[in-house]
């Protein structure tokens, strides 16, 4: 009995051995290291094309935003070409002159001159033009009459804008204070 014991013993023990040896002989630490550089290169190779999707996105915008500025560029040069061939190429050398908005009242039949005030003029920085400004006011007026004054302005004088208006009801009409504008060539 003792030498079955004995040969049991002996068999479960080479067994055992047999079963260390078939463990050893699995490379399990290679094929975890094998599964998660493959994982890993998997998760880069999504990033890298999500960046280069979003790479192809940004070139083809700035593409884009390239066409549009020269196109832009484009149009300029050919506004500043027909702008010197064309007779009004002096256009902002006619001043704003007082008297031109003076003289409207008699067109437009107002009750009172209006009041005239020249602003100090505006002009950006390295720029040979100016945005000259004056501020009108008429008292007393329907503003059929005010709006006629200001239409009256911008036939008679070339390029003038309204760049503000003011409306305030009075007992005996309206007060109406307006700014308008013109640009031209700095003294």
């Amino acid at each position: 009995m003792s030498d079955q014991r004995q040969l049991l013993g002996d068999e479960h023990e080479a067994q055992a051995l047999a079963a260390a040896a078939a463990r050893r002989n699995r490379p399990v630490l290679l094929i975890a290291a094998a599964g998660l550089t493959l994982l890993v290169s998997t998760v880069f190779a999504f990033a890298s094309m999500n960046a280069a999707h979003a790479a192809r996105r940004n070139i083809a915008s700035l593409a884009k935003s390239d066409r549009d500025v020269q196109r832009i560029a484009r149009e300029i040069e050919q506004w500043r070409s027909k702008a010197t061939d064309t007779p009004g190429a002096n256009r902002y050398a006619i001043e704003l002159q007082l008297s031109k908005l003076e003289a409207i009242n008699e067109r437009v039949e107002l009750p009172q001159p209006p009041t005239l005030k020249e602003l100090t003029p505006l002009h950006p920085l390295d720029s040979p033009i100016q945005k000259r400004r004056v501020d009108v006011t008429i008292d007393n007026v329907s503003l059929e009459t005010a709006f006629a004054w200001i239409n009256e302005a911008q036939k008679t004088i070339p390029d003038l804008f309204l760049s503000a208006i003011e409306l305030r009801p009075k007992p005996t009409g309206w007060s109406v204070r307006i700014q308008v504008a013109r640009w031209e060539l700095r003294p």
